[in-house]
């Protein structure tokens, strides 16, 4: 058509498509880095974590994905409150009762007058995590 063998137009056309790659390769945004510590605030809680979800889960539980749910939830603070949950796993107070209704065996075990109040805790960090 305009001079250009089949040979040429291939040739054309990988030299185009390789410098699109280029160009899209160096537009391309950064990669973000993967936390390589755990935070500080989840060491606390790492144990009874990886405890409760083998209980409840089996040793096959995503104790990762729990982690990570929590850690997006509230980032490690038991005291974590927003305008209709808290704590470390963010239930409202009314699954907080629902929860300890309808799974009794996800209350703590029976112990003082004290800790009965504690054990549908939406703050009590051992519950968040077990009825988790």
């Amino acid at each position: 058509m305009f001079g250009y063998s089949d040979y040429d137009r291939w040739d054309i056309a990988s030299w185009l498509l390789a410098l699109l790659l280029l160009c899209l390769a160096s537009c391309a945004p950064e990669p973000v880095a993967a936390a390589d510590t755990i935070p500080r605030a989840a060491i606390r809680y790492r144990g009874d974590l990886v405890r409760q979800a083998h209980l409840v889960w089996g040793l096959e539980a995503p104790v990762a994905d729990f982690a990570g749910q929590i850690h997006q939830e509230s980032a490690w603070r038991p005291e974590a409150e927003s305008k209709f949950a808290g704590g470390l796993a963010q239930f409202t107070p009314d699954t907080a009762r629902w929860i300890c209704g309808a799974y009794p065996a996800i209350t703590l075990s029976p112990g003082p007058s004290t800790e009965d109040a504690k054990r549908c805790d939406v703050f009590n960090p051992t519950w968040a995590v077990r009825a988790w």
